[in-house]
């Protein structure tokens, strides 16, 4: 079953509007999982062509890579190693939509110039890990008729932002399941050398995620007395907090 997405008229950006059921009942974790299937589908699609594209077509094309991979991959009953292959399937169509320095560079602020190159380069491979936990986890209970019935995109707003013209805000809606829908912004970014776009940041109901992961890395940082190598184990073992 594909992935339906609808494009509306353009509107402006607003405040995140009533959900249809209740929120409380599906955790950030999954509804930050849910988004990013959009985003993995999309980028791993071997029909897009990811340079000619412009933003909203990217988010608007139907791909069904990545719920064909899972539903495709024989899980293993056994927990530990059902995870692992769920885990490499998520790396797998992760990993190139994102652009994990950028979120960790962010993510550090001004503590970056204070760090080593090491430091950093461990720090972004705990952003990556705690993605992938984030992502992995929801998917474990879900069978492979439940993963195809997931989503469904509809477009709000689509607009190019920044002086450069190489920035990008996509608005939509995320409809999971039958009663539940969330406001989900994608922002995303022309990187010249790969020569395409990927996505920096989402916003979901209103949660800014990138900020949210700047206030957590600086708590940690704040109570690890500056050491930066324990604040990346302890990334490295996180999720995004429900």
């Amino acid at each position: 079953m594909p992935i339906s997405m609808a494009i509306s008229m353009p509107i402006a950006i607003k405040k995140p509007k009533p959900t249809m059921g209740p929120v409380a009942s599906t955790p950030l974790s999954f509804i930050c999982f849910a988004s990013m299937l959009v985003v993995m589908s999309v980028f791993t699609a071997p029909s897009v062509v990811l340079a000619a594209d412009t933003p909203e077509v990217l988010i608007s094309k139907v791909a069904d890579n990545f719920i064909g991979a899972l539903k495709e991959e024989k899980i293993s009953n056994d927990p530990t190693k059902g995870k692992e292959q769920i885990k490499r399937i998520v790396d797998t169509h992760l990993s190139p939509a994102i652009d994990f320095r950028r979120i960790a560079y962010r993510t550090m602020a001004k503590n970056y110039k204070k760090a080593s190159t090491k430091q950093f380069l461990a720090f972004t491979e705990s952003i990556k890990k705690s993605l992938i936990n984030t992502y992995t986890n929801p998917l474990i209970e879900l069978d492979s008729q439940q993963v195809a019935k997931l989503l469904a995109v509809e477009i709000r707003e689509s607009r190019i932002t920044g002086k450069k013209k190489n920035t990008a805000v996509v608005a939509t809606w995320l409809i999971v399941g039958a009663n539940e829908k969330y406001d989900v912004v994608y922002y995303l970014y022309f990187k010249e050398s790969k020569d395409t776009w990927l996505v920096e940041n989402i916003s979901v109901e209103g949660i800014n995620l990138a900020l949210s992961f700047r206030n957590q890395f600086q708590r940690l940082f704040s109570e690890y007395g500056g050491d930066y190598d324990k604040v990346t184990q302890v990334w490295a073992t996180s999720k995004v907090d429900e």
